[in-house]
């Protein structure tokens, strides 16, 4: 009795914060978290994630097959639509307070092998919503362990938290600057993707363009970015462990004409977490290779142009469920240097929880996160999402 008071006045403290400080835009990246999947199955959102949205072992290899793996005839009985609404607040955004973001998912079977996902932003920002996720997989070939994936893709050839988290803040290592070159690991791209999916080897690779809204499809221009990107990992969905080789390939735009061609190579490690009392962890160590970063100011003031950068970066977060699953803290640290001479270390502290142990669909997300060079950060979402 002690133990449920003191939770639930632990649980109205983070509400009514939550509640004051309304809220701001997110970076979060929800794709994957499709409700109407455990209530079509009959079972928790747990099946396949940690904690919503995180995805373990099962969840990534579901999402790699392009949810081929998944028992059509239980998915056609039930309505493949889900509603998201995610307001957020963040200290260091402008403006810090915004209403948040509402969106439809879309996903299952189009036909035998045939499966579909469609994320649409209704509203953005306060602003109308973009496209987030459009995305066809046929699942028949090779046996039926090959998915050839075609659209504005989620999911890509990167180590599963890139696109599912826990945490409020992007990972540095997927949006590093070398010059006037950002990666893109971590958004959703158009292009086309294959993936072989089989007992404990996953690989995938794929070519990527335009991280548009629809005018994306067709924009094949010189000033777009163009990347090949892999992954061959040991990926066993009933086993906690997964590790793996990832990297891209590829030309960016430069402001002033020219590109950058560059090219990337990194090592990954992810464990989910328990049992026996072992806390997950995700790490990740990642070299990189630009040829021409671009122009930037010399100290007397004219533009000079970029020597080639060799860049390196790390990660490591350690996470444990609380509450008997509803929750999850995370301890993340980051560093990324450019080969340019500038290196640079932040750290976030992260608390994903499920307020009501009745309500599976909505989400209390709390992050303090504090970088080199910068005032403390401290953020915080409401996310709910839920079937039709």
């Amino acid at each position: 009795m002690r133990a449920s008071w003191q939770f639930a006045t632990f649980t109205a403290a983070l509400m009514t914060f939550v509640a004051l400080v309304w809220f701001s835009p997110a970076q979060m990246q929800r794709a994957q978290a499709l409700p109407s999947f455990a209530k079509a199955y009959g079972v928790s959102c747990s099946v396949c994630h940690t904690v919503p949205p995180l995805l373990n072992a099962y969840g990534r290899y579901i999402q790699r097959t392009g949810y081929a793996a998944l028992d059509r005839s239980l998915l056609d009985k039930g309505v493949p639509v889900n509603i998201a609404e995610e307001p957020m607040y963040d200290s260091q955004a402008s403006p810090r307070m915004q209403l948040g973001n509402l969106a439809i998912h879309i996903a299952g079977y189009i036909a035998d092998g045939l499966t579909y996902h469609v994320h649409q932003w209704i509203t953005q920002g306060n602003e109308p919503g973009g496209l987030d996720t459009f995305q066809i997989v046929y699942s028949k070939l090779f046996d039926g362990y090959g998915h050839l994936f075609v659209g504005k893709l989620s999911g890509l050839p990167v180590p599963g938290p890139f696109s599912n988290q826990s945490d409020i803040a992007p990972y540095a290592s997927a949006e590093m600057m070398v010059g006037e070159h950002m990666y893109q690991q971590d958004m959703m791209r158009w292009g086309a993707a294959f993936s072989y999916v089989r007992s404990d080897l996953y690989v995938q690779a794929a070519w990527l363009g335009s991280n548009a809204d629809w005018s994306g499809a067709t924009d094949f221009s010189s000033d777009t970015d163009k990347t090949f990107e892999w992954i061959a990992a040991y990926a066993d969905p009933g086993k906690p462990f997964e590790a793996g080789l990832y990297g891209s390939i590829g030309s960016y735009p430069l402001a002033e004409g020219g590109v950058d061609p560059y090219r990337t190579i990194g090592v990954y490690a992810q464990r989910d977490p328990g049992p026996h009392a072992v806390p997950g962890f995700f790490a990740l160590y990642q070299w990189g290779y630009d040829a021409n970063p671009g122009l930037a100011m010399g100290m007397g003031g004219p533009m000079m142009m970029l020597p080639p950068a060799h860049s390196v970066t790390d990660t490591v977060e350690l996470y444990e469920p609380i509450f008997n699953q509803r929750g999850i803290i995370g301890l993340r640290q980051e560093m990324t240097g450019d080969g340019l001479g500038n290196v640079t270390h932040g750290g976030d502290i992260d608390l994903s929880l499920q307020p009501l142990a009745k309500l599976d669909y909505l989400h209390l997300f709390l992050e303090s996160g504090l970088q080199q060079n910068s005032t403390p950060a401290w953020r915080a979402g409401l996310w709910w999402v839920s079937p039709l």
